[in-house]
């Protein structure tokens, strides 16, 4: 296997050579994607000589996956669902409310304080990542919801 190849094959042109088979047309495919035409078409061209085979036959009419178009199409579409499961699971993270949250409070207050933050962010959907201190009552914990 030569890493240097492997390289060049990018996820947006899996991406549109899955959506070209799936549409089987270029120009839907081009209209999808909002992209021109042309662009759609050398992203396929560029796929084949990658890959050393014929994916698609095309005609001015119609298009028809080949058996080597097949192969690629079964394992570009994996890829190209765990790319975007990869992006969304890495947003996911990203977008957490984490950090260090100190709080002073007389004794009563801060003894609820974790249940309120607890609650707000619980109904809200998003999911708190944060390290509490309290430096009044001299705890310090980890907090996951």
């Amino acid at each position: 296997m030569i890493v240097r190849d492997l390289e060049t094959i990018d996820f947006r042109t899996l991406s549109i050579f899955v959506t070209t088979c799936r549409l089987l047309s270029l120009t839907q495919c081009a209209e999808e994607l909002g992209l021109p035409k042309s662009t759609v078409s050398k992203a396929i061209s560029k796929l084949e000589e990658q890959l050393q085979a014929k994916l698609l036959e095309r005609s001015t009419r119609k298009i028809e996956i080949t058996d080597a178009g097949r192969v690629t199409l079964r394992r570009a579409s994996l890829l190209v669902e765990e790319f975007k499961s990869l992006r969304e699971d890495v947003r996911e993270i990203e977008q957490q409310v984490q950090g260090l949250l100190r709080v002073s409070a007389p004794r009563p207050w801060g003894a609820t304080w974790p249940s309120i933050f607890s609650l707000h962010f619980s109904s809200s959907g998003r999911k708190p990542k944060s390290r509490w201190s309290y430096p009044t009552l001299l705890m310090t914990c980890l907090f996951r919801v």
